[in-house]
């Protein structure tokens, strides 16, 4: 079971077994399973939690959810793990994300070598474009690589607007959502 989230019958008798007054290492004992893991839901289960560790399940990460994670780590006196448990992550992925919120602001960064340089040099090169356009006509494939980029740093941004807590900076990433939404909405027209 290394690596794996529990079925969720297994937490069911877990949580069985808690409330009828075993411990952590009897409960791992009696089901075979690893002390550690017992001993994180044990933690849950006597901090009050008795519902959502048994419920969750692992998915694709959610930035909110990732969110809520991370800024429960930082203001709480829990662990990575338990709240791996509490809100269905891995205890790498809220750590990576309270790494990334520290450091950069926001919980999810791009995935793949030198990804923020590379969207760096897409914002600067989509600028760059913008300015170009207005000076002389594209031609339709210059127009769909600015479609692609365009849609790209929508992207970006819409996930900078989610993890951000600042309101500031959410309203700055909106108004520039919006205003290459504007741009791409032309482009659109010019290519097809």
């Amino acid at each position: 079971m290394q690596g794996k989230s529990l079925p969720r019958k297994i937490k069911e008798k877990v949580l069985d077994l808690f409330q009828q007054g075993f411990g952590y290492c009897a409960v791992a004992k009696i089901l075979g399973l690893n002390e550690s893991t017992i001993k994180t839901y044990s933690l849950l289960y006597r901090s009050g939690d008795e519902t959502s560790w048994v419920n969750s399940k692992a998915q694709k990460t959610n930035p909110q959810v990732l969110f809520a994670a991370v800024t429960e780590y930082l203001q709480s006196k829990y662990g990575y793990k338990q709240l791996a448990i509490k809100y269905g992550l891995r205890s790498s992925t809220i750590a990576r994300g309270v790494k990334n919120y520290l450091k950069h602001g926001i919980v999810i960064l791009p995935r793949g070598r030198n990804a923020m340089k590379r969207l760096q040099e897409q914002k600067a090169k989509l600028q760059q474009r913008i300015q170009q356009q207005d000076k002389q006509p594209l031609s339709k494939k210059e127009c769909r690589e600015m479609r692609d980029l365009l849609e790209v740093n929508i992207a970006l941004l819409e996930v900078l607007e989610e993890s951000d807590p600042d309101e500031l900076k959410k309203k700055e990433y909106r108004q520039q959502r919006k205003r290459l939404q504007a741009r791409l909405a032309y482009v659109r027209r010019v290519v097809s």
